[in-house]
């Protein structure tokens, strides 16, 4: 059971509440007591292996006491969270005067003592996943996205001058043809305007 519970990146409130993924019997109520009294906060992932160990074993010894109060007709041990538990989901004290909450876990409602049962974001598999190692792995993103755009920009400038030395003689000698003969009209065409001008003047 413990490998089960060690590591994962499933709640270990939801963990415990699937029947099938780890062990099956426990209810909303015996996931609350076990977490309470292992001190770890319902939506923790990733346990570390001391932290599983501490699950089962306390998974095993609130079971084994609660059947055996149920078989004795008693009431269960007074500094249970479940003695305090049933208050309609009001805000109330555990056994030593701590505050008493409710929230959602697991698709279900927890109580919790948040002074105790803290939520630890960055644990186990987590804790290598924050901090400068992941701005380190940014970084040669951007350094690679600058040098494919670079290369893009000289791909192009070099299809640009293909193109050009491709261009047989004889679309060259048009190409020079076509610009003289635009050139020479231009010229004749200026050449036109200055005597019409002059004409019109002497007039």
């Amino acid at each position: 059971i413990t490998s089960g519970v060690a590591n994962q990146r499933l709640g270990i409130k939801a963990l415990l509440l699937d029947q099938k993924r780890v062990v099956s019997g426990v209810g909303n109520w015996v996931a609350d007591e076990v977490l309470y009294q292992c001190e770890i906060h319902p939506d923790q992932r990733n346990l570390t292996n001391k932290q599983a160990t501490t699950v089962v074993k306390n998974l095993n010894s609130i079971l084994s006491i609660a059947v055996e109060c149920l078989n004795q007709y008693q009431a269960y041990p007074e500094t249970w969270l479940f003695s305090y538990r049933w208050t309609k989901k009001k805000p109330g004290k555990d056994h030593k005067g701590r505050n008493l909450t409710f929230l959602q876990s697991g698709g279900r409602t927890s109580a919790i003592v948040m002074s105790i049962q803290k939520l630890r974001k960055s644990q186990g598999q987590d804790a290598g996943k924050s901090g400068k190692r992941s701005n380190k792995d940014a970084a040669p993103v951007k350094n690679e996205s600058a040098a494919n755009a670079q290369e893009k920009a000289k791909g192009a400038k070099k299809t640009k001058r293909e193109i050009i030395d491709n261009i047989s003689p004889d679309q060259k000698k048009k190409r020079e043809k076509s610009a003289s003969t635009s050139e020479n009209g231009d010229l004749n065409f200026r050449r036109s305007r200055r005597l019409a001008n002059i004409r019109h003047a002497g007039n």
